[in-house]
């Protein structure tokens, strides 16, 4: 009887164990024993050139000559750069500019622009400001009109141009 017994438990005990082996080890047992996985820095972006950005606004009203403004910047390709100029709380020109260098060699620039002129006595209710948000994609040296506003209480027109250059 005494075999009979010890022979049922080994079975048992064997059994389980094949059991055991073939459904993989207990959840716990998987959660301790496995490494932790570490998303992959790829570290900070290399730039491979800088990009000179021209941006050049015109504000036309009406029939009279219109009023230019041009910001330009060198900025490392995939970093922003910006320029901020303020006269008093009435005349703002604030350009920010991420130039990314594309494989076909065109360059994606990711722009934003804040412009208020001064305003004059001639201009008190014409002048609204323009904010703008765009992303372009450019080929290097070749200027390019990326917006034109209206003024919806006017009859004044702001464009805005820009030519971004790859520089080795």
């Amino acid at each position: 009887m005494r075999t009979t017994v010890t022979t049922a438990l080994l079975t048992a005990a064997l059994f389980s164990g094949v059991l055991s082996a073939q459904n993989g080890p207990p959840e716990g047992a998987q959660a301790r024993n496995a490494s932790p996985t570490r998303a992959v820095d790829p570290g900070p972006h290399q730039s491979t050139a800088n990009v000179q950005i021209e941006l050049s606004i015109a504000d036309y009203l009406g029939s009279a000559a219109p009023q230019r403004k041009t910001v330009s910047m060198l900025v490392a390709e995939g970093y922003m750069g910006r320029v901020r100029s303020q006269r008093g709380a009435s005349a703002i020109l604030n350009v920010d500019a991420t130039p990314r260098l594309q494989r076909d060699g065109r360059i994606s620039l990711q722009l934003t622009v804040e412009y208020r002129p001064r305003e004059t006595a001639e201009t008190l209710d014409a002048m609204s400001p323009i904010n703008e948000f765009v992303t372009v994609l450019l080929q290097s040296g070749k200027p390019l009109v990326v917006t034109q506003a209206a003024d919806p209480s006017s009859d004044r027109k702001v464009t805005v141009e820009v030519t971004a250059t790859i520089l080795k």
